[in-house]
Formats: structure tokens, sequence, C-alpha cells
């Protein structure tokens, strides 16, 4: 059931994994990340970012009370491993993952070491300030990147930033050809393959 759907992501309420879910059955199912921590009241909230013409039309269209059919969880973008040390790097709506375990790291920390990369071309202070203190909440250190203002975020940048970056390994979610060039020049700088995980961005 639809319970509030935000018409922005700063109007957005804060498990990253994906699930399919069907709001009209003509239109069928489509992918979108789970972006809240899971606290056993029954509840989901999902960011939906207007990219396409069926996303763009859901503020409108969608109202309180709509039955939604929730599929199974896709993906095992679940954050284990056994390095002390994680590097999380979003693009874009590739946020939402990072959002959903830092909701869950604020009511108890995983004794992680953890940097975020978080690149966006259109930023939304709002949203930002919310990012940033559920950052701090989650003790996650956050590297904030305007594409327009800083250039793209690279390898190079990430290494730099993070010298301790051969003991970490790296989390993933944002557009496929993003997704490719980071995966591409940490496995050329010696990034085990098991080391490199990513969330499937592109389903359909």
């Amino acid at each position: 059931m639809v319970t509030r759907t935000p018409q922005t992501l700063d109007d957005a309420v804060f498990s990253s994994q994906r699930k399919c879910l069907t709001f009209d059955q003509r239109e069928g199912p489509h992918p979108f990340t789970i972006s809240s921590a899971w606290h056993d009241d029954g509840k989901l909230f999902f960011l939906i970012k207007g990219i396409g013409d069926y996303t763009r039309t859901l503020p409108n269209t969608l109202k309180v009370g709509d039955l939604v059919k929730v599929e199974r969880p896709y993906g095992c973008f679940d954050f284990r491993g056994s390095k002390q040390r994680q590097i999380w790097v979003a693009g874009g709506i590739g946020i939402t993952p990072f959002i959903a375990r830092m909701a869950a790291l604020e009511h108890g920390s995983d004794g992680k070491s953890i940097d975020l990369f978080y690149s966006t071309s259109a930023p939304d202070e709002g949203f930002i300030a919310k990012v940033r203190a559920l950052a701090q909440a989650a003790q996650v250190q956050l590297h904030l990147l305007v594409t327009a203002k800083d250039g793209r975020l690279d390898v190079e940048h990430i290494c730099r930033t993070v010298p301790q970056w051969p003991s970490a390994d790296v989390w993933f979610c944002g557009p496929a050809a993003f997704n490719r060039a980071i995966h591409r020049d940490f496995s050329l700088r010696g990034l085990a393959a098991n080391d490199f995980h990513q969330e499937l961005f592109d389903l359909r």
C-alpha cells in the first residue's frame, strides 16, 4: 500500500537490495532499491527519481492507499565482508542503498571504517543536508563531489583521498558506464575481483 509519495528527493523519507514494484498492471514491474533500514514494522521506503516517462508521472498518479505489488528482493548488496575498511561509491540516484545502510548504522556501528564518495550532477541542498546528517550519525566519512564544480569522480581521486584503499573493499552503485570505469581502474591498481561489489543499476 502506498503511504507516501515524495515529490522530489529532498521530500523523501530515509537491506539495500532491489525489489520490483508494480503500481500499474499495464505498465508491469519496475526495479527500485530499498532506501530504508529494517525496523520490523512492515514498512519499506523507496527513493524514486523521475528519469523516464513512467517514473516522472508517479507523483501525480499515485495516491495514499493505492495497492502496490512488491516482489522478492534481487541481488546481494549486503555490505558483508572481511575487510575492516569499506569504500562506498555512489553516482546520482545510486546513493539509495547507502542511505539504507547508513540508516541501519545510525542505530549501531559495525566497527568498520567507511568512506562514502557521492558524485552528483544535480545537487539538491535539502537532500544533501539530510545525507550529511545521516552520514555523521552513522560515523561515515562523506566525500561529496558536484560534477560541474569538482569534475568527474575517478579512482585516482578516491585513492588519493583514502591512501589505505588497498586494505578496503569497494561497494558501488551508479550508472553502467561509471561502474565500468571505476571497476576497470581499481582492477588495474590491483584490487581483487572479490573486493569489488556492485548493485545492478540497470535491470531493464
